[in-house]
């Protein structure tokens, strides 16, 4: 990595983590802690807004409350227990522990609850502390997978006047990354893959199905390059394989 050049990348994955050993501990005891009781009761708003920035964590619970007041408040401890895993704490043993059980007990209630920001976050956070070499993989390539179509979508929609049609597609700027038009197999071969990682994953799988549902249902990258596709009698839609003959 270093002799490619990605020097910077390599520091920032050594410390991914940042240590902050002097964060208070907000989060409920994971062995009294009821994930379905949390579904039926709901988060508080927050008393005041937050003093100072989000590395506090108290001002992130007032943030986060803000975010989910009014809202089951296993959102809330779900969300809670995220943010002390992207940190190095003295609680970080005590936030997996919530954040897992919360997704044993209740990954479907999970899964079609959160959008899609929320469940990007727990697919990374399966990816960082996963249980398995499943979880691991699964939360890792849902991780990578919805953040590029986030990337992806965001830029498109800012940075382009989409026209009502358009021609063959052109080459990219990446040398080699050419050679796709609508209709090829790449996106359902992307979509086959991705959805495999879920199978025999446990928990995490809800969630990659779930975020694979949401993307299959919205107009993104892949709703538009099949409707491109239609006049081509061997086309492969991103989600449902070649067209049927007959």
């Amino acid at each position: 990595m270093i002799r490619q050049g990605l020097t910077e990348l390599v520091d920032k994955a050594r410390f991914r983590f940042p240590r902050q050993k002097d964060q208070k501990d907000l989060l409920p005891t994971p062995a009294s802690f009821s994930p379905s009781g949390a579904i039926n009761r709901h988060a508080r708003h927050p008393d005041h807004s937050p003093i100072g920035t989000r590395r506090s964590m108290e001002n992130q619970m007032l943030l986060l409350q803000r975010a989910f007041g009014g809202r089951p408040e296993i959102l809330l401890w779900h969300a809670l227990a995220i943010s002390y895993l992207r940190r190095d704490t003295p609680y970080t043993k005590k936030a997996a522990e919530l954040f897992f059980k919360i997704w044993d007990e209740q990954a479907e209630w999970m899964a079609t609850n959160l959008n899609g920001r929320w469940l990007i976050s727990a697919l990374q956070t399966f990816a960082d502390h996963g249980r398995n070499a499943e979880e691991i993989r699964c939360g890792s390539v849902g991780y990578v997978y919805g953040s590029l179509i986030k990337i992806y979508e965001c830029e498109i929609a800012s940075a382009y006047d989409r026209k009502p049609s358009t021609g063959p597609f052109r080459g990219g700027a990446v040398p080699g990354l050419f050679e796709f038009q609508p209709g090829d197999d790449i996106l359902f071969n992307l979509n086959t893959l991705v959805a495999a990682q879920g199978e025999h994953a446990g928990p995490v799988g809800y969630a990659l199905g779930s975020l694979m549902a949401q993307v299959k249902a919205s107009q993104s990258v892949f709703e538009r390059t099949d409707a491109l596709a239609t006049d081509r009698a061997d086309a492969f839609f991103a989600f449902t394989g070649k067209r049927r003959s007959g």
